[in-house]
């Protein structure tokens, strides 16, 4: 999780009570998750309570957020759970380029992970 002291911009994604998963981005995600969980996030999220943290990334900086989130969000619900379990291990630069083919080849084991 980040801590307050931490200024680095996070990707994240929640999980919410319905199923679909909610992409935002910020500098704190412990922080960020506990107002989308109050109803003072975003409007998308008060009608369907987030429950989980499902991923997070660090990013070089809110430019390099805001350009993933959107990337993020352009894909469909199963691309976006393919990404949660990718995040983890994958390396910046595999990761931009399957973002920006739209979450293709869905083959995800063939991407370089980190060592």
């Amino acid at each position: 999780m980040t801590t307050p002291s931490d200024h680095s911009w996070y990707l994240y994604l929640l999980e919410c009570a319905d199923g679909s998963l909610y992409t935002g981005i910020t500098t704190d995600v412990a922080r960020r998750f506990a107002q989308h969980q109050a109803g003072t996030g975003a409007r998308y999220t008060r009608s369907r309570k987030p429950i989980a943290i499902a991923a997070q990334l660090r990013c070089a900086d809110r430019a390099e957020a805001s350009r993933l989130e959107a990337l993020v969000k352009r894909l469909h619900a199963a691309r976006k759970r393919e990404l949660c379990a990718m995040l983890p291990q994958a390396e910046m630069p595999a990761l931009l380029a399957w973002l920006r083919e739209g979450g293709r080849p869905s083959d995800t084991a063939a991407l370089p992970s980190k060592s």
